[in-house]
C-alpha cells in the first residue's frame, strides 16, 4: 500500500502529546500514543483515506514522535529524520507560546501602571 504523508493536524496532535509529556501530564505514553493512532484510523476511515493495518500504528507514532524530540531538544535526543512539517509545527507553537507569554508580560506591566 502507497505511504500516506502525515497532514498538519495528525502531527500538531503529536505534538501537543509531546508538550503534555514533557509536562508530566501523561502517565503512560504508549498508551496516549495508541489512543491517537486509533484515533487518526478513525479520521482516515471518514475521510475515505484509503489505508492498512500499518497506518498510523503504535511504531510508527513513536518513530514520529522522536521525530519531535529531536526538532524540540535541536538534536539533543530523538530520532534524527524529522521532516518540514514537524519543524513548521513545532515552531509555530514555540513562537506562539512566547508570543502569549509577551502579550501577557506587557499586560501585566500595563495594569500595573494603570493603578500606580
Amino acid at each position: 500500500m502507497k505511504r500516506i504523508r502525515w497532514d498538519i493536524e495528525e502531527v500538531v496532535a503529536i505534538v501537543d502529546i509531546y508538550f503534555r509529556n514533557s509536562a508530566g501530564e501523561i502517565e503512560n505514553l504508549n498508551a496516549e500514543l495508541l489512543k491517537l493512532s486509533q484515533a487518526l484510523n478513525v479520521r482516515a476511515d471518514c475521510l475515505h483515506i484509503k489505508h492498512d493495518d500499518k497506518f498510523r500504528n503504535l511504531n510508527g507514532m513513536q518513530c514520529i514522535f522522536e521525530n519531535i524530540r529531536y526538532v524540540v531538544t535541536d538534536g539533543e535526543a530523538g530520532l534524527s529524520n524529522a521532516n518540514k512539517l514537524h519543524y513548521t509545527v513545532v515552531d509555530f507553537i514555540i513562537m506562539n507560546v512566547k508570543n502569549l507569554i509577551q502579550y501577557l508580560w506587557n499586560f501585566g506591566k500595563n495594569i500595573l501602571n494603570f493603578f500606580a
